[in-house]
């Protein structure tokens, strides 16, 4: 009796996951993996004869979509539909050419945009449910590219399908995220999950500022209490603050974020627990709305509002992005058209997907498995822990708003220029030259990364120039301006800003002067007053005003494991191009030296 009882509970249990559940298809809503790509299109301006010596054109194309780069008004992307096909090689168009083009490229499918735009709507109605998208081989056409965006619990399984955006055509000078391979909005972005709109203010929200806190601690207050009105219990939030972008750019770039939800809410108070502890400490006096309206006082921003709703479950499975022939003008660059654009989510796993680029940011964990990214990929900003494995990029910058950066068993083949918190790479192969370097790599180019963990690697040496594996960024310079007492001096704006201060004098870091006469640990950065950073903290010895502290940008290297170095310049490479003095440099037991 028993064992049937539990059979009985099983089932029960399964019956509920699948009514959870939801599976949908493109072909639900009238879509065709139906596209094809050309490249010898041949039509003569005042004619709707399009021919192509390798056009598989048949008459079941009528109707279809079809765009010739160059044949529109001013050599623009002529946009019709296939009237009638005479031969394999030919097909009439409904409007004729404006411009005589030849060996021009030719895109032509079904139309999928409504289905795309319907798929979206549906899966969003379901309110958290998972939702599965089963896609089918071949290529999708469609000039709506922010498919998967608010969808809370999705899994879209491409069956090793292509899809190319079509907007570019439409619109080619307008903003290129409209126009990328797919794209999903900043979670700072006010877009009610449409197109991406040029920024001001009514575009985007900042969320609301907070009084301090402190680490190790669940709650956090408004400063003004009504602003917690605004949030919901179960939202997702992310908080953040002190702007280390030199006080301005969009998105946001702060050196300290984190993500949670709301587990109970004070509206009385403006008191907002949360369902974890907070990992950073935030101060109200940080400096805020400086240069560019930076935004760098800490605030909470809810994940869930009216107007932005953050995919909390993301997976992507054999899918391939591909670029646009019909999208022309300064724009339309390589690392751009068919860009895999992925923004505003909590957990995203991507697995053999391929794009011609990245753009990867406003995330609480990301896995990359098994992509190919041809030509770029940038991790951007407010990313908390993203792991990159089995991979294959060509060129990966920035990474400067990142928390934890593992890179695992990949291949990198261009310029590698990275500055999370922290980075962990082993297993890789790295056949690249880092800009503006003597070495193969830069960690910690632009913005202080506090640990690098190096495991055993495999290095291309076969570039005479270089001299070395690793050039770890130097240091930055903070001039003092005025000292207001024994563990607080000022440094003016200006100087603040042009030295690049926020990249590194942040709370914990230590500075040096020449010699190490004097070391500075720094405790708080705060807005002095209108003209002023103040930077408060301890001294060995009084500064004086002109003093300069020097803050390395890779304070803590760890080498695990063994370097493997592969070519014929090998032996002249060594492990660092340079360490900053200040730096703390550690060795594993007989990992290379």
């Amino acid at each position: 009796m028993k064992k049937t009882i539990f059979i009985f509970l099983v089932v029960v249990q399964i019956c509920k996951a699948h009514a959870q559940t939801t599976t949908l298809s493109l072909e639900l809503y009238g879509a065709k993996a139906d596209g094809v790509v050309l490249s010898d299109g041949n039509i003569n301006a005042g004619s709707s004869v399009l021919t192509s010596q390798s056009g598989p054109f048949k008459r079941s194309d009528v109707g279809k979509q079809i765009y010739i780069t160059g044949a529109g008004a001013g050599g623009s992307t002529l946009i019709a539909q296939i009237s009638s096909v005479s031969s394999g090689s030919s097909a009439t168009l409904s409007a004729n050419a404006m411009t005589s083009v030849s060996s021009a490229g030719i895109t032509y499918g079904t139309d999928c945009t409504n289905a795309f735009i319907t798929f979206n709507k549906n899966a969003r109605a379901l309110n958290g449910k998972k939702v599965i998208l089963k896609m089918q081989p071949g290529t999708y056409l469609t000039s709506f590219n922010n498919w998967i965006s608010g969808i809370k619990n999705l899994t879209v399984n491409g069956n090793g399908c292509n899809v190319i955006c079509t907007h570019g055509a439409i619109d080619p000078l307008g903003s290129p995220h409209a126009n990328a391979g797919l794209y999903s909005p900043s979670c700072f972005d006010n877009v009610d999950n449409n197109y991406y709109t040029n920024k001001n203010i009514s575009d985007v929200s900042y969320g609301y500022k907070i009084n301090s806190a402190q680490a190790k601690t669940n709650l956090i207050k408004t400063i003004s209490p009504q602003d917690a009105g605004n949030f919901n219990v179960g939202d997702w939030v992310l908080l953040y603050g002190l702007h280390h972008e030199d006080f301005g750019g969009f998105p946001p770039d702060p050196r300290y974020f984190e993500y949670a939800k709301i587990k109970t809410i004070n509206a009385a108070s403006g008191t907002i627990y949360l369902d974890r502890k907070l990992v950073n400490s935030y101060d109200s006096g940080w400096p805020d709305g400086l240069l560019k309206g930076g935004v760098g006082a800490p605030r909470i921003i809810s994940l869930d509002r009216d107007n932005f709703t953050t995919m909390e479950n993301l997976v992507m499975n054999d899918i391939t992005f591909l670029p646009f022939n019909g999208w022309t003008g300064k724009y339309a660059v390589s690392i751009r058209n068919g860009r895999f654009e992925l923004y505003g989510f909590i957990r995203a796993t991507i697995s053999n997907l391929n794009a011609p680029a990245a753009y990867l940011g406003q995330g609480k964990k990301l896995m990359i498995n098994r992509t190919t990214f041809k030509y770029y990929c940038e991790p951007d900003k407010v990313l908390d822990s993203t792991i990159i494995r089995n991979s294959n990029i060509t060129s990966m910058t920035n990474a400067g708003g990142l928390n934890v950066l593992q890179l695992l068993n990949s291949t990198f083949n261009g310029p590698l220029n990275a500055s999370p918190r922290i980075i962990y790479m082993d297993g890789n192969t790295f056949n690249t030259t880092g800009t503006t370097s003597q070495s193969l790599i830069s960690i910690a180019f632009n913005k202080g990364t506090d640990s690098i963990k190096i495991g055993s690697n495999i290095w291309n040496c076969t570039n005479g120039a270089r001299t070395a594996l690793f050039s770890p960024a130097n240091s930055i310079k903070m001039t003092v301006g005025n000292v207001v007492d024994n563990n607080t001096v000022t440094v003016p704006y200006t100087a603040f800003v042009r030295d690049k201060n926020s990249r590194q004098v942040t709370p914990n870091a230590i500075g040096y002067t020449a010699n190490k006469s004097n070391k500075f640990v720094v405790k708080r950065v705060f807005r002095y007053d209108a003209d002023n950073i103040g930077v408060m903290g301890t001294f060995t010895q009084t500064p004086n005003p002109g003093d300069v502290f020097v803050f390395s940008l890779a304070p803590n290297i760890q080498v695990l494991g063994k370097q493997t170095k592969n070519g014929s310049f090998a032996g002249q490479y060594k492990l660092f191009q340079n360490v900053d003095t200040k730096t703390n440099l550690m060795y594993k037991a007989n990992a290379y030296k």
